[in-house]
């Protein structure tokens, strides 16, 4: 359950990987987002991250709220370059 201006929501969506390092989480969201090649992907970094932004953050509050552990790091892995975004 989501709460934001005083509106509630339901939100749904599956963590794609999360592992222990140190007593605390990190969380790894895999894209299959078309950004082309490599150059356009450094072109587009920011904006990724962006757009991504407040479904990591739901996906964090979730596992923090599930496991009782702390998200210490979270990344998009975009799977048709290899590359990783840090969150």
């Amino acid at each position: 359950m989501l709460e934001q201006a005083g509106a509630q929501s339901i939100v749904q969506g599956i963590i794609d990987c999360f592992f222990e390092e140190e007593g605390e989480l990190v969380l790894v969201d895999y894209k299959t987002t078309g950004v082309g090649s490599e150059g356009e992907f450094a072109a587009r970094r920011e904006s990724i991250r962006a757009r991504y932004a407040m479904q990591i953050d739901l996906y964090r509050r979730a596992l923090e709220a599930a496991t009782g552990k702390h998200v210490k790091e979270a990344y998009l892995y975009l799977t048709n370059l290899g590359e990783t975004i840090e969150m």
